[in-house]
């Protein structure tokens, strides 16, 4: 009776993936089979046509952006998943600055999926009749009259770029970081600075660091928040996507430091043990 029972449940199980499978490869193929009434290969200093993309919600804002960031993935692309959440912080700190954010999805992506993305429905799009026939993911930088300024799926590049056009004010935008990183601290004590580390998952000065400040009760007297670099994806809660706030603060040295303190920020790279225990204990 027991055999015939978990053979019973076997089935059951077998059939609900079997059916969510299928659903799933319909809901694919239908996406893939659409005909599109023209083609573009997109290229440098080519005008990007974003009027030609169905905005998945519409909005009555004017464009004040002086640049525009705008990432083309596909829904069902596993290598496009790493960059979602680049584009949340790209628009959460880079916005203030007038660089839009946007997304341009190829296929059209289940709503958990958009919902899932922090970045407004109105900066997203999908395509309609026009095909992109770029590779993804893709993230192409324009200007105020839509020339496209670069096409590169390094962020690091993007970030790069972005920091060396007129009109940008790199002092702004980490301002913005420091605001965004000190978010992520999960019940801070606001009487104490913030202490944001940047580290590398087995890198020997960064344990070697951390075991100085803890055996000197340093970390006590501070909010602190670790930064992974981005070789830890998928295994630490937060990580340095794409080498995004690397780019931001010019990191070229693990560990190192953001000090956050009322509104001020100072950032410390390579140093001796004996340094860093002094800036810290200093700025307590």
């Amino acid at each position: 009776m027991k055999k015939k029972i978990l053979l019973s449940v076997c089935f059951i199980l077998i059939g609900c993936f079997l059916g969510t499978t299928i659903g799933e490869l319909k809901y694919r193929n239908m996406n893939e089979k659409k005909e599109y009434s023209e083609e573009i290969l997109l290229e440098y200093g080519d005008k990007f046509p974003l009027d030609k993309f169905k905005k998945l919600e519409k909005d009555n804002k004017e464009n004040e952006d002086i640049y525009n960031i705008i990432l083309y993935v596909d829904p069902y692309c596993d290598s496009c998943i790493e960059n979602y959440i680049v584009v949340e912080r790209m628009y959460k700190i880079l916005s203030k600055e007038k660089i839009g954010v946007k997304i341009i999805w190829k296929q059209k992506p289940k709503e958990k999926a958009i919902d899932n993305i922090d970045v407004p429905k109105e900066n997203q799009y999908m395509v309609r009749n026009t095909n992109l026939l770029n590779e993804y993911p893709l993230f192409f930088i324009t200007d105020k009259n839509s020339k496209v300024l670069m096409m590169t799926d390094n962020i690091s590049k993007v970030m790069k770029k972005i920091l060396e056009l007129e009109e940008i004010n790199r002092d702004k935008i980490i301002e913005s970081s420091n605001i965004y990183l000190e978010g992520l601290i999960d019940n801070p004590d606001r009487k104490k600075p913030s202490l944001i580390y940047f580290a590398m998952e087995g890198c020997p000065d960064c344990e070697s660091a951390m075991e100085i400040l803890t055996k000197n009760s340093i970390l006590d007297h501070y909010n602190i928040q670790t930064i992974y670099t981005k070789d830890s994806y998928g295994e630490k809660e937060f990580v340095d996507s794409g080498d995004f706030f690397m780019s931001i603060y010019g990191i070229d040295w693990y560990p190192s430091f953001l000090i956050l303190k009322e509104n001020e920020h100072i950032f410390i790279g390579q140093k001796t043990e004996q340094e860093l225990v002094g800036i810290l204990q200093k700025l307590e």
